[in-house]
């Protein structure tokens, strides 16, 4: 694959930053002999000392209005990169480096690209056709979150990972063999690891705190070019839909974050940050019909990414809100119907029916299959739902006590029934939103 080099500088553990540049003073000649200057009337006295109050007091109020002014000031924000403890931190300081500078150097080191094999027929952009043992079939990326006895940890997307008979990890100029630990395919996440030391991994960043307009810096391998950057901010909070790949797989995404920070095929399974080099979120999906960046970037949040990372590498299973139940989408009335109910299920011990029409989940209009899937998979198991369904013509509601899909799946697979489907049953459907949702393929 051809693929621009580029110099990847990460300041030296206590290297110490330049002092900064003195301005040169030119040389000025002696000021000419001055005439003794005629008295003044008091009145221009007075007046001099008002219009230099006023003055005073016009730059005074412009200091202060620029010094609330973030988005004009960030573009000067200098900062430096030390140490502290082993983790790379941001300090504010006087000296010439941007926001952008700083959080790139303390970050990019913790971002992996992620090569994929597969001996299955492939129309990957970045490798043409085909693929072997030899040569990638696809790529990705990813993020180093934890590092244990000479383990490291690199979480990335499910979709990456899929179908791969070996994968390999580069960092910076080295590349290693991968193991894949685990995946999950309904959040569309995946840890693999590699045999390496030294890489420092990079901090949890709490997505319950971001807010619309927040500064964010994107990090990955878009279209092969490894640790790229861009930046941005976050354009949106808490989107949800459904996406289906290739394979017919579908995926649940709830509580997404949205960026207008440029996001590009290879991008999959790479750092969202915030200003403080923070992980925020791992990026997933565009929306776009030119299959390329239009400004709609999404990323799956940290507090997700956090709770099913930890998981995957401790080796439990990955478990999901379960409602029990297979729909269809219904116009009389408009609603989702139920198709059938799994026993022993929160549907079945609510009362909940074939033929039932859902209307409304915790007072939202329920749709499609989509809506439902959405609905049950941002919950937990354990928590109870107030479903307002149509039967005979009638309106009732039914409080649901969601169970787990792990006992439940493995259940209906031994006694041969089909197994639901992210929490929201058979037919939850691909992209709901009609806008042609790219998942990156990688």
């Amino acid at each position: 694959m051809n693929q621009a080099s580029s110099d990847r500088p990460v300041p030296p553990e206590g290297a110490q930053s330049a002092p900064p540049v003195t301005p040169p003073v030119t040389n000025q000649s002696a000021p000419k002999a001055q005439k003794p200057a005629a008295p003044k009337q008091s009145g221009g006295g007075v007046k001099s000392f008002l219009y230099g109050l006023l003055g005073g007091i016009v730059s005074v109020a412009l200091v202060l209005c620029l010094g609330n002014f973030t988005p004009v000031l960030d573009a000067f924000k200098g900062a430096t990169v030390t140490s502290t403890n082993g983790n790379v931190v941001i300090n504010p300081s006087d000296e010439d480096v941007t926001l952008a500078e700083a959080v790139a150097a303390k970050c990019l080191g913790s971002v992996a690209t992620i090569y994929v094999y597969s001996g299955n027929t492939s129309s990957n952009p970045f490798f043409g056709s085909g693929g072997s043992s030899n040569t990638p079939s696809s790529l990705g990326s990813g993020v180093i979150i934890a590092n244990d006895g000479g383990t490291c940890y690199i979480v990335t997307n499910s979709h990456v990972v899929n179908g791969a008979s070996r994968a390999t990890v580069t960092i910076g100029e080295n590349s290693y063999e991968a193991q894949i630990v685990g995946q999950d395919e309904k959040t569309d996440l995946a840890v693999v690891s590699i045999k390496a030391t030294g890489y420092t991994p990079m901090e949890w960043g709490d997505s319950a705190d971001l807010t619309v307009g927040e500064w964010v810096m994107a990090i990955g391998s878009p279209y092969g070019y490894e640790q790229t950057v861009t930046t941005g901010i976050i354009s949106a909070m808490y989107r949800s839909d459904v996406v289906q790949d290739a394979t017919g797989s579908s995926s649940v995404y709830t509580d997404m974050i949205q960026t207008d920070a440029a996001i590009n095929p290879g991008n999959s399974g790479g750092a969202l940050v915030n200003d403080k080099g923070e992980l925020i979120g791992i990026n997933t999906y565009i929306s776009s019909t030119s299959q390329s960046s239009a400004g709609l970037g999404f990323a799956i949040p940290s507090s997700t990414v956090q709770r099913v990372a930890e998981q995957i590498i401790a080796g439990k299973t990955v478990t999901h809100a379960f409602l029990g139940i297979t729909m269809t989408a219904s116009s009389d009335p408009s609603g989702v119907a139920i198709t059938s109910v799994y026993k022993d299920t929160g549907a079945a011990k609510a009362g909940l029916q074939t033929g039932d029409v859902i209307t409304k989940i915790d007072g939202k209009t329920m749709s499609s299959p989509s809506d439902v899937s959405i609905a049950v998979s941002s919950q937990n198991v354990g928590d109870t739902i107030e479903i307002t369904y149509m039967r005979g013509g009638s309106e009732h509601t039914a409080a649901v006590t969601l169970g787990s899909d792990e006992q439940n799946v493995q259940e209906y697979a031994e006694n041969g029934a089909p197994a639901q489907n992210n929490g929201g049953g058979n037919g939850n459907g691909g992209n709901s939103g009609g806008f042609g949702f790219n998942p990156f393929g990688r």
